[in-house]
């Protein structure tokens, strides 16, 4: 019986210590663990490259950045052809689909349109299909044994091209387009998760805030890495000024600076800016500011920031604007631009092109020098100044400008269809421009020409100065040009007109004239042909409301204010030190204040000679 009690006693006991131990820990089961180390979640790299093959066809050559172009031949003539071959290769670790495009086609006297193109020698079109957006080939390279794929291009001109595309040009840029295809499986197994993966592509959404839509638009810009093209629906984009610094300012509103970027809208897509400002600091000047090269806008409504300046201010190269609207203020170009094309745009009211010293062949340095612009398909409404030339914001006799081609454009109700300031370059007029309906031939034009340099040129550097040819037809400056300048058809001096003494001065002043006649004559002696003596064939094409009084004043038509003087008659009044000195010229106000007076002529060589008051 003793034994039994001891037994249940340490019976007790020992549950008692168990009870005990299970309210001071913590249950567990038996347990191991092995440890999987360094897992890694890595990012597949995506990257192609563009080779050409070399003309011994054992060789290859990468262009993926390279400024040489691949066709490169100026004597075309029907029946030529020229091919390459390309290959794709995939660099990176993933499968990519691609497409060769073309960009950036400027073409002059509609060329396109009789030059075919073949891939692998299959006839995909003409070259103007290619204008639109068609790609030259699509294909896919998978991630494994297989990385390159090849192409061949071929270009042939038409056998029955006719004598209208002599001198004609096509100028592009090739453009390899690369996204992430299905190919890898995923952790599931589904090799579909990227079959819907576009090329670099933005999409911005318009609300019926305008503000809030701006600022959607500068952050898709930031977002934009190179090659993407930002879609842009319909509705009004107020765009407020900017943070970041860009060229050492800040405040821009819609600065590119990413290569290859293309905008479009959809043509009822408005772009404007409440923070207007004038002339100022450089970023505050401009709605949209070009930095990058190879940049396109397209079916944008661009609205004034302010009249007296720039819409668009472009800096990079190889710049495309097509079926846009400019209303008030310029498209601006300046410096090395490489292939400009600007077609089918509408500038409306006191809008216009402007082109200062662009690719100047003279410069040696300018990678660019002789790049094609093409200026073509465009209307041009309510211009107050003028429709195409040039500003310039220092003297004209140091800048120059690679030739213009300037076809099949309309210009309705325009002060002046060009004009021209710098020491060299010449706007090719083609025979399909025309002004107010009416045919817009070598005379025509040359009565809405403003050639006004700043003093430093000579009379005789200004004389016979080619300005501009209308189908081959040369249009030229007269001597006597520069108002002020000491009657040029005496001696060669350069008259300096003096900011200090003519800004004091207002439009109401008039100068005097000496008589319709005399003056006249003595502009027909002075565009005499000084080889050969031969007097000009005259034959006055327009004397815009040439106003003599009674006592032979002439109304000037411009403020004096403005600092260079090209619109009235003048004859030497007395003179203070190197300056005209306006109050001795003294008449009276005589009529209409807006007089504008161009005097056209033509040499019996066909020449067109102009001048103009």
């Amino acid at each position: 019986m003793r034994g039994i009690k001891r037994s249940l006693w340490l019976s007790a006991l020992s549950l008692c210590l168990c009870v005990a131990m299970l309210l001071g820990t913590t249950f567990a089961w038996f347990t191991d663990s092995v440890v999987n180390k360094n897992n890694r979640i890595e990012a597949g790299s995506l990257q192609v490259e563009l080779w050409k093959k070399g003309p011994l066809e054992t060789t290859w050559t990468n262009i993926t950045e390279s400024q040489v172009p691949v066709f490169n031949y100026d004597k075309w003539e029907p029946g030529y052809s020229t091919g390459a071959t390309f290959r794709v290769e995939n660099k990176g670790t993933l499968s990519v689909k691609y497409e060769l495009e073309l960009q950036n086609v400027v073409t002059t006297k509609e060329i396109e349109n009789v030059i075919d193109v073949y891939v692998n020698n299959v006839n995909k079109g003409t070259l103007a299909q290619f204008m639109k957006g068609e790609n030259l080939f699509a294909g896919t390279i998978v991630n494994g044994e297989t990385h390159s794929e090849e192409i061949e291009v071929k270009l042939e001109m038409q056998k029955d091209a006719d004598n209208d595309y002599q001198g004609a040009f096509a100028s592009f840029d090739i453009l390899l387009k690369a996204a992430q295809t299905p190919d890898e499986a995923d952790g599931f197994g589904s090799n579909k998760y990227d079959e819907d993966a576009l090329y670099e592509q933005i999409n911005v959404e318009a609300t019926n805030d305008e503000n809030k839509n701006g600022e959607a638009l500068q952050d898709a810009l930031r977002e934009a890495k190179s090659g993407t093209t930002i879609f842009v629906s319909g509705g009004v984009y107020n765009l407020p000024a900017g943070t970041e610094s860009v060229s050492g300012q800040s405040g821009w509103l819609m600065p590119i600076t990413q290569d290859g970027i293309t905008i479009k809208g959809d043509g009822n897509t408005v772009i404007k800016s409440d923070d207007a400002s004038g002339n100022g600091a450089w970023a505050t000047q401009n709605v949209i500011t070009v930095f990058a090269d190879n940049v396109t806008l397209e079916n944008l409504i661009i609205e004034p920031r302010a009249s007296v300046n720039k819409n668009v201010e472009v800096l990079g190269k190889n710049f495309t604007m097509k079926n846009c609207t400019v209303r008030v203020g310029s498209l601006y170009f300046s410096g090395d631009k490489g292939n400009v094309l600007v077609s089918g745009n509408t500038f409306e009211e006191d809008s216009c092109i402007v082109l200062d010293s662009v690719n100047a062949a003279e410069t040696v340095s300018r990678a660019n020098a002789g790049g094609n612009i093409v200026i073509e398909n465009n209307t041009f409404k309510d211009c107050v100044s003028y429709a195409i030339g040039n500003t310039t914001w220092t003297s004209p006799a140091t800048l120059t400008m690679a030739n213009v081609q300037v076809n099949g454009n309309t210009f309705e109700n325009v002060a002046n269809v060009l004009r021209h300031r710098v020491a060299s370059g010449v706007f090719e007029f083609d025979e399909t421009n025309t002004l107010d309906g009416q045919n817009l031939d070598a005379v025509l034009l040359a009565q809405y020409i403003n050639s006004d340099p700043h003093s430093g040129l000579t009379a005789e550097q200004l004389k016979n100065r080619l300005v501009a040819t209308v189908g081959g037809k040369e249009i030229r400056v007269g001597t006597d040009f520069l108002v002020g300048q000491n009657r040029g058809w005496t001696n060669n001096t350069t008259f300096d007109f003096g900011w200090a003494v003519n800004k004091a001065n207002t439009g109401l002043d008039a100068v005097k004239a000496e008589s319709n006649t005399t003056t006249i004559n003595a502009l027909v002696a002075s565009l005499k042909d000084q080889s050969t003596e031969e007097v000009l064939q005259t034959k006055v094409a327009k004397l815009d409301q040439l106003l003599f009084g009674d006592d032979g004043a002439c109304a000037y038509p411009e403020s004096w204010s403005k600092g260079w003087m090209s619109n009235a008659f003048l004859t030497r009044g007395a003179s203070d030190g190197a300056y005209w000195n306006a109050t001795a010229m003294t008449a009276t106000k005589e009529s209409n204040p807006d007089t504008i007076v161009t005097i056209v002529m033509e040499h019996t060589d066909g020449t067109v000679y102009f001048v103009r008051y």
